[in-house]
């Protein structure tokens, strides 16, 4: 993907010039768990996407707030109950990473601020943690918020590069076509 195309889409999301079709596709929870910190309500749920959007449980291709990663394998479940079941399972025998809920954040890093690994699941905390881990990125980053994108995935910056080039095509989609279409 040209860098310029990236640069441009990145540039219309975060000054606020979408497509009023692209713009009303956000739901309201996601844009809720940014407005303190200021982050692109389109951004964040092109990260959602990136993160957890699947199809086979939804109608068009959504998060799914029921999802885990463990070993870099994502698993959706049908229910928070089930997903809350496999991730009980899955503390209990440690895997190396274990990605929770929508943003598919790191139960090893992340855990402490949320009551309980079950609370990980909740779609509203997990979008507000994520929205908060963004934010300290952000500040980290002086303000980069491509930096802060890629980071929020890993400190590794291979890792970071290759999931900001994922969001950056989400968020390409995104300002074309709508939030239904991969």
């Amino acid at each position: 993907m040209s860098r310029i195309l990236v640069t441009v889409a990145l540039a219309l999301a975060l000054a606020g010039g979408l497509p009023a079709r692209a713009e009303s596709r956000v739901p309201t929870g996601y844009e809720s768990a940014v407005a303190p910190q200021g982050i692109s309500p389109l951004l964040f749920y092109a990260m959602a996407l990136t993160e957890s959007g699947q199809s086979e449980m939804t109608a068009g291709y959504r998060p799914w707030p029921w999802t885990l990663s463990i070993n870099g394998k994502p698993h959706f479940y049908p229910s928070r109950r089930s997903a809350g079941s496999a991730l009980r399972a899955a503390i209990d025998y440690p895997a190396q990473q274990l990605g929770v809920g929508l943003f598919q954040i790191e139960y090893r890093y992340h855990s402490e601020r949320f009551e309980s690994p079950e609370a990980m699941l909740d779609p509203y905390l997990n979008s507000r943690v994520a929205a908060e881990i963004l934010a300290e990125g952000l500040q980290r980053s002086n303000g980069d918020v491509w930096a802060a994108v890629g980071t929020f995935h890993s400190g590794t910056p291979e890792l970071a590069e290759a999931y900001r080039e994922r969001v950056a095509r989400r968020l390409v989609s995104l300002l074309g076509k709508g939030s239904d279409d991969r």
